[in-house]
């Protein structure tokens, strides 16, 4: 995926997100992202939303639960990955979580009548 550094009207450095990645909601609005540069090459760390894989994800458990659940963390969300089936970690309380899983929290919700 390629994307484009533009400028703002006040001369600043915008950086676009490709749109494969935000539908896929691993960069959301708001997110804090971290670039590093190594090696002639530019890489963006979503701190917000980490990708992990299921044995890193089961020995960092507790760690993660206790970020997610400080507000002062930028830990909002975790894609864990498997082989066959990912999966999202989010916090307990679903008015916490970013508007990309509302069409969760309409199904999950008990059927008036």
């Amino acid at each position: 995926m390629t994307s484009k550094i533009e400028v703002d009207d006040n001369d600043n450095l915008v950086l676009t997100i490709p749109e494969q990645l935000i539908a896929s909601g691993h960069f959301l609005p708001d997110d804090e992202i971290e670039v590093q540069v190594k090696r002639e090459a530019l890489y963006i760390k979503n701190l917000s939303c980490p990708l992990l894989r299921l044995s890193r994800f089961r020995r960092n458990l507790s760690s993660i639960i206790r970020n997610i659940n400080n507000e002062n963390h930028p830990l909002k969300r975790v894609l864990v990955t498997r082989k066959q089936n990912s999966f999202w970690c989010l916090h307990h309380d679903k008015r916490l979580w970013p508007e990309f899983f509302d069409y969760v929290k309409c199904s999950d919700e008990p059927k008036k009548g």
